[in-house]
């Protein structure tokens, strides 16, 4: 099978340093439960483009590049690998491509076929914004792994 794996919370735990970050410059106290929607607005308060250009401060922070794994997610890329071809599929801008695939291979050796960016939520003038769904057509996967659970009954609907 070709698999596709999204890699913010479900390889890299993207809110426990998030919240550890906010946290520490903000004066808050939030935690992973605090966040109930990828609207990160609603969690923050403010506008859309403000949570924007937080987000964008935080992916520049070393909170971000020292973010660990998920919990049991190497061990479950190792089985994974044994018998399939992996793909990482990211909602990251181009902009941190360098920078994340520095992470994935400092923490996923030589695990994945392919990683790919969709600049989903912030591209840079002229970086090609697409979907998750696009490119598991492009990689021919069977099946996507990703922490959002309307992404993914988008995508099965989609087939």
């Amino acid at each position: 099978m070709t698999i596709g794996i999204d890699l913010d919370d479900v390889l890299l735990d993207f809110n426990a340093a998030l919240c550890a970050w906010h946290n520490d410059l903000f004066g808050t106290s939030l935690t992973r439960e605090s966040f109930k929607t990828a609207e990160l607005e609603k969690t923050w308060g403010g506008t859309p483009a403000e949570a924007v250009n937080k987000i964008l401060d935080f992916y520049q922070s070393d909170y971000h590049w020292n973010a660990q794994p998920i919990h049991g997610a190497l061990d479950a890329i190792r089985k994974l690998k044994d018998d399939h071809t992996l793909h990482v599929i990211t909602s990251k801008p181009d902009i941190l491509k360098t920078k994340t695939l520095q992470w994935i291979e400092k923490h996923f050796p030589a695990m994945f076929s392919g990683v790919y960016f969709t600049n989903h939520y912030h591209a840079a003038p002229g970086s090609r914004r697409r979907s998750k769904l696009d490119v598991c057509r492009e990689v021919s996967a069977n099946v996507f792994v990703d922490d959002l659970p309307h992404l993914v009954h988008d995508m099965s609907d989609a087939g």
